[in-house]
């Protein structure tokens, strides 16, 4: 296969990751060339791009039907050292060739599982976001908030409702008579009821802690998923991310190669 991986230059955040799962394409002896960010080749058989924000690239390959993978940021444990690696799109929307995988990574994910909250479940969590990221653009973020806070207004069962911005929203949108709680992710989530969000990794954290989460939006990676299925879950997140040496071994290819099996 003839792959292009495409970067912003040495000086980005993402180069090398891109340069780790370039080198794992070369030791599978793909013929592997680093493309600019601005480049739009037609003669390559795949394409590696970081997340989704170079949104003419994307369509140039959907309209040439050339399957692109996707690198980004893990979701489980630390979020620098574990990067994510699937087809065709972001988090919940990428195919990660992971259906029903088996237990072999998964020490894994369990090395960064945290424990098991033992909160009072005394109110719903309403977890931010910020407006402007890729992955909730599609939706309309704060229309998203102001429709679940009603909701919840309507059938809470006589629970407070709580919502906690995202860190990284300096003026974050709040609806009317809706509480900010304050402290930590993980003592939020710890004494949440339910935890709801639209795609947040935040559903990943409160699934992991044992607290049942409501994700709206198919790009969540806890989207359908209730603590029933966590073993499985886990199971299949172990095939989502990789660490730099995975990568550079080709380790990480040997598994998503499985596309074309």
């Amino acid at each position: 296969m003839k792959i292009g991986v495409f970067t912003r230059g040495e000086k980005s955040h993402s180069y090398k990751y891109e340069k780790a799962f370039r080198d794992g394409l070369i030791e599978h002896g793909h013929d592997v060339i680093f493309y600019d960010w601005t480049d739009r080749p037609k003669t390559i058989d795949m394409a590696v791009i970081w997340g989704i924000n170079n949104e003419a690239l994307i369509e140039h390959l959907k309209h040439l039907e050339i399957d692109y993978v996707v690198i980004e940021r893990g979701y489980i444990g630390d979020r620098e050292k574990w990067t994510a690696c699937g087809f065709n799109g972001l988090n919940g929307h990428a195919d990660f060739c992971n259906k029903n995988s088996d237990d072999k990574r998964l020490h894994y994910v369990l090395e960064c599982k945290m424990p098991i909250a033992t909160g009072i479940g005394g109110y719903n969590l309403i977890m931010g976001q910020v407006p402007s990221d890729a992955s909730v653009r599609h939706i309309g973020f704060e229309k998203w908030l102001d429709k679940v806070y009603q909701d919840l207004l309507s059938n809470r069962h006589y629970l407070p409702v709580f919502y906690r911005p995202h860190p990284l929203e300096l003026e974050p949108y709040i609806p009317r008579g809706l509480e900010v709680i304050e402290g930590s992710l993980e003592s939020a989530i710890d004494d949440a009821e339910t935890v709801y969000t639209l795609n947040s990794n935040s559903g990943v954290d409160a699934t992991l802690r044992g607290i049942p989460v409501s994700a709206s939006d198919k790009g969540s990676m806890v989207y359908g998923v209730t603590l029933d299925d966590r073993d499985q879950w886990l199971k299949n997140m172990s095939y989502t991310q990789w660490t730099i040496e995975e990568m550079v071994s080709g380790e990480t290819w040997n598994h998503l190669k499985k596309r074309y099996l």
